[in-house]
Order: structure tokens, then C-alpha cells, then sequence
């Protein structure tokens, strides 16, 4: 007996064993497949045939997902989102593995101006931030922000009680 009828692969690819497998094969393959499905497929008449035809059809959906996934990639900004929302769909988005730094580069490019000195500190950083620690990073910057404004808003506040008080105490 050679080595090559010895080896299962070589056995199992040999057209005299795979004859009694093929109906076998392709009658479990079309009760497999749902009925939807079977009817884009059901006029192939080999295994071969029916996997090829399913694998060329979700191929050219799978593209157009990941086609689709790019361009809202690509699109999403912040907004009026709140950071951590911001994130997240930014993540969603996303949905497959994606490297750690375009992630974080889509996270930035998607920032309003009011977040232009963090983008730029972050940016010019010789090591790579993780998505984790830029996230912390605009939380951060984000709450500053939104306490400068509370801040901001209370100053306006007592400026315009201490103009009206300044007008009652002369008399008018």
C-alpha cells in the first residue's frame, strides 16, 4: 500500500471514493439550508456545485456589509452625544475586529472643535494610546468642559443679580 492511499486526505479526494458520498452530501446539504436559501440553490445538482454557489452568494453580501460598515465608519461624529455614547457607537459601528488605532483615530476625527487641544495632545504623542485611555482622556476633557460652562453660566448669573441690585440701591 503507498503512502498516498494511506493518508485520509488522499483518500477522501480520490473521484472513486467521493462518487458513493456525493448524494449523500449534497441531499444533507439541501436539507441543511433553509427554505429561502434552497430555492437560490436548488437547481445545482453536486455538492460542489450548491457550497460554491453559497459561498459566492453571502461573499457578495458579506462585501456589501462590510462596505456599508465602512461608509458609517467613516461618517459618525460625535454631535451632541455624550463621550462614553459617542464611543460606544463609534464601537458598534465597528462591530468586527478592528485595530486599536484606527479606532482611535475614527474617534478623533469624529470630535467637534471644542476638542481640538485634547486631538492635538493625543495626536502628538510619540507612544500609541489604547482606545481605553483616549476614552478616559475626553471623559476627562469633556467634564472639564461642561464644568467651565456651569461655571461660566453661575458667573453670568451673579453679574446680572449684582447689576440688578447696583440699579435699586440708587434709587431708580
Amino acid at each position: 500500500m503507498s503512502s498516498s492511499t494511506s493518508d485520509p486526505q488522499a483518500l477522501a479526494m480520490t473521484p472513486a471514493t467521493q462518487a458513493p458520498q456525493a448524494p449523500l452530501l449534497l441531499s444533507w446539504l439541501r436539507s441543511s439550508i433553509s427554505k429561502t436559501i434552497l430555492a437560490s440553490v436548488a437547481n445545482y445538482t453536486t455538492s460542489f456545485s450548491v457550497l460554491r454557489a453559497l459561498e459566492q452568494k453571502f461573499a457578495s453580501q458579506t462585501k456589501a456589509r462590510q462596505l456599508e460598515h465602512k461608509r458609517q465608519f467613516s461618517l459618525v461624529h460625535k454631535g451632541n452625544l455624550p463621550i462614553f455614547k459617542f464611543i460606544d457607537k463609534v464601537q458598534a459601528i465597528a462591530a468586527s475586529p478592528i485595530d486599536d488605532q484606527d479606532l482611535v483615530l475614527q474617534v478623533l476625527n469624529g470630535l467637534g472643535p471644542e476638542f481640538d487641544f485634547v486631538v492635538s495632545g493625543i495626536t502628538s504623542r510619540s507612544d500609541a494610546l489604547t482606545i481605553e485611555k483616549v476614552h478616559a482622556l475626553l471623559l476627562s476633557h469633556e467634564s472639564r468642559n461642561e464644568h467651565d460652562l456651569a461655571m461660566n453660566d453661575l458667573t453670568v448669573k451673579m453679574q446680572a443679580n449684582v447689576a440688578l441690585g447696583n440699579g435699586r440701591s440708587r434709587g431708580v
